[in-house]
């Protein structure tokens, strides 16, 4: 139930950045990825303790699925531009380069 309510809020988070434009999160999210960033590295017992769980979990998800809808309507527009029907395959493997680029994160 937890796990359906969790999903639940972050595809209400995802509609909500799909509602304006990007740019206008781009700072906001930046922000919040320096400061979460500096107390995570900087203090040792943030980093062993719960906030790093959070930080995995939540943010940096959100901001993972955040990143995957806008690469994907950037990449549907330009392969719409050139008349290209190919922008899942090319989506897919947007998702799969951003996993990996997490992970060794």
């Amino acid at each position: 139930m937890f796990s359906i309510l969790c999903s639940f809020k972050n595809n209400i988070v995802i509609y909500l950045f799909d509602l304006v434009e990007y740019d206008l999160y781009a700072g906001i999210i930046n922000e919040l990825k320096i400061i979460l960033t500096y107390y995570i590295w900087e203090d040792d017992k943030i980093f062993n303790n719960f906030t790093k769980k959070i930080y995995e979990d939540k943010f940096f998800y959100i901001y993972y699925l955040y990143l995957i809808r806008k690469l994907k309507k950037e990449n549907r527009k330009i392969c719409q531009e050139r008349g290209l029907d190919n922008h899942k395959f090319v989506s897919i493997k947007i998702i799969y380069l951003l996993y990996f680029i997490h992970i060794d994160t």
